[in-house]
């Protein structure tokens, strides 16, 4: 059976804030991407965390 985290726009997720709705990657199918934002003392880290599923 077949799994998947959906994070909604505003989720936190350890210190990064969801700013974005997950969205499924349509060159790979089995593929999620959650744009994160952090802010930090020297401005704002944004990062990408891809997970997927098999």
């Amino acid at each position: 059976m077949n799994t998947a985290l959906v994070l909604k726009e505003g989720t936190k997720l350890g210190s990064f804030n969801v700013i974005q709705e997950a969205h499924p990657d349509t060159h790979r199918k089995t593929a999620q991407c959650f744009n994160l934002i952090r802010g930090n003392s020297f401005g704002i880290t944004v990062a990408r965390l891809y997970g997927s599923i098999d």
